[in-house]
């Protein structure tokens, strides 16, 4: 069943399957059809992405059963690549105990020549990883025992009915993501709704032999994020800084040397690490013969480009999420053609829990790519005032994250230290994770709680933020009617329904309210209630403002969408099919309506 419009809800052990389901009334009015369940097999952490047994379901999230009585339809993340490497984990445990003799011995991807037997630890560790973290070990899912093993409770819920759909969590990893997907099809049926976590660069389309439904919508965040952004802008704002390419090849390396010279070394081929620092796409399918090097190249692009080159390069942070070229925006006719050829069943996202920044947060960000010459102003102006003695990058990309998430709240202050220190440890320049630099991270720490008890940089900002609203407004609500109205299934991000100015994890992981009531939670409800015929058309724009103005339709229903519209005095004679764009644009700056 191909849902309308899906919700993610974040399961933890305070918000379990019981207030989930105290929740369903209120998404059910909002227009939703699915709830999209982050892992609730059972597991170590509250995240689920460490599983320690597949067969069950997580008791530490409550009853099942109550959230299974609403009736609401129910799409669930799986996580068939990797398991909790923890004495939590029994098949794990005995492994480690009995080593390859144990009868769990297939479940997990490990080097047995290398170890003599046994699982090795340190720096002798033999088996492979869910990228560079230690506490999560590869399942050899392309085993049909293993497969059996690890996917009956899938199948349960699926064939019975309880479980509509999956989203398939790292398909990349696999060792052969395409059978996989085969196996998984013939067992949960053609009718099961499957998207898959894949992220594609840019130009690149999903491979047609995958029997799916979609992806979990980082390509429409890419596109659809694009075109609120001013090209112009852009490049203006990169004008001093390194070419990112140069930056990600760098970072690339960097990592592959540093965090997998083991896995390296096992390939056997020194020019394996030129040969994926070339590559601009997570995995080639097939190019490389030996899956071991296909199963490197996508953590040294989630960990050298999204982790790594995305801090250094601080352009403009809205372009820097999951599968964005942060040097291009989107024109108005690449988004017309990527949503003509877009699928009707794949989903379109706006907001992820792996996104750097939400939905909002980056719709004030864009508007900077409209004001460049008067944004190096004020930040120049800053750095004078705090001579704050770190990396010239940590401090540009705290301005912009102020920019996109500042509110006036007590936890404001520690949300912004938490979030600056990851910043500084991802880039990997003067600290990191694995050898935190505490000497630099007290400054960061130092200029971070000076600037924001600086009550002339809270009015600088709070003027900002009050002169950039109508276009952040413009923004923000541009991306809901995109998402809706664009081919593909619109999905929900929990508290996005709302405006919501989060940052990075574990920052946007926060509980929503769900009691949401303003303009962008109603616009939603609107739209979502209107038809959504299959055809997309184009609409001519025409005018002295046109090139502010995405326009189309789908089905009967007319979408019309400002953007850079700051400084913009009047719409003029601005019109969409005859009329006047002022006229479409009175009450909002977006306008969904069926003829």
């Amino acid at each position: 069943m191909i849902p309308l419009a899906t919700y993610r809800l974040q399961l933890t052990q305070d918000f379990n399957f019981e207030r989930a389901a105290s929740v369903v009334p209120y998404l059910r009015d909002l227009g939703i059809s699915h709830l999209y369940l982050s892992p609730i097999f059972a597991a170590k952490s509250d995240h689920g992405y460490d599983v320690v047994d597949p067969t069950r379901i997580n008791p530490r999230l409550g009853d099942f059963d109550a959230l299974v009585a609403t009736g609401m339809p129910l799409i669930i993340d799986i996580v068939p690549n990797h398991m909790s490497a923890s004495d939590e984990n029994p098949w794990w445990r005995d492994v480690v105990k009995n080593g390859q003799q144990s009868e769990w011995a297939r479940v997990f991807d490990v080097d047995w020549e290398r170890g003599g037997g046994r699982v090795r630890f340190g720096d002798e560790l033999n088996y492979r990883r869910f990228f560079e973290v230690n506490e999560l070990v590869a399942v050899r899912v392309e085993d049909p025992w293993v497969f059996d093993l690890t996917h009956p409770l899938i199948i349960e819920l699926v064939r019975t009915g309880v479980v509509d759909g999956v989203r398939v969590d790292h398909v990349d990893g696999l060792h052969d993501p395409g059978a996989y997907l085969r196996r998984l099809r013939d067992v949960l049926g053609p009718d099961a709704y499957i998207v898959v976590e894949k992220i594609l660069a840019q130009g690149e389309e999903l491979r047609p032999d995958w029997p799916i439904d979609g992806t979990t919508g980082y390509d429409f965040i890419a596109l659809a994020d694009g075109v609120f952004v001013q090209p112009d802008g852009l490049a203006h704002l990169a004008e001093g800084y390194p070419p990112f390419e140069e930056l990600a090849r760098e970072a690339k390396r960097r990592v592959l040397l540093e965090y997998f010279p083991r896995e390296i070394e096992a390939i056997g081929d020194p020019s394996v690490v030129d040969r994926i620092v070339d590559l601009d796409v997570y995995r080639t399918y097939g190019e490389e013969r030996d899956p071991r090097v296909e199963q490197l190249s996508d953590p040294a692009m989630a960990k050298g480009v999204e982790d790594t080159a995305f801090y250094r390069y601080p352009v403009l942070l809205s372009r820097n999420e999951v599968g964005t070229d942060p040097t291009q925006a989107t024109s108005i006719d690449e988004f017309h053609a990527f949503a003509e050829r877009r699928s009707p069943t794949t989903m379109n996202a706006s907001s992820t829990h792996d996104a750097k920044r939400s939905e909002d947060a980056r719709a004030r960000i864009d508007v900077l790519s409209e004001m460049p010459d008067e944004w190096r102003s004020l930040t120049a102006t800053w750095t004078k005032r705090f001579d704050p003695k770190v990396n010239p990058n940590d401090v540009a990309n705290f301005y912009q994250l102020v920019v996109g998430s500042y509110v006036r709240e007590d936890d404001y202050v520690d949300r912004m230290l938490a979030v600056m220190q990851k910043s500084v440890r991802e880039a990997k320049v003067d600290t990191d994770w694995r050898d935190p630099n505490v000497g630099y991270e007290e400054r960061v720490e130092r200029f971070v709680r000076r600037a924001l008890g600086d009550e002339g940089f809270a009015r600088d900002i709070e003027e900002l933020l009050r002169r950039i609203e109508p276009a952040a407004l413009a923004n923000s609500l541009g991306r809901v009617v995109l998402k809706i109205f664009t081919p593909g299934v619109p999905d929900f991000y929990q508290g996005c329904e709302d405006f919501n100015y989060r940052l990075v994890d574990p920052d946007n992981r926060a509980p929503a309210s769900f009691h949401a009531t303003g303009v962008k939670f109603e616009l939603i409800k609107r739209c979502l209630r209107l038809p959504r015929g299959r055809a997309y058309s184009r609409v001519e724009v025409t005018g002295p403002e046109a090139g502010r103005v995405i326009a189309f339709r789908r089905g009967s229903v007319l979408v019309v969408v400002s953007r850079f519209v700051l400084g913009l005095v009047t719409w003029a004679d601005t019109k969409v099919q005859g009329r006047r764009v002022g006229d479409l644009l009175a009450e909002l700056p977006v306008y969904a309506g069926a003829d």
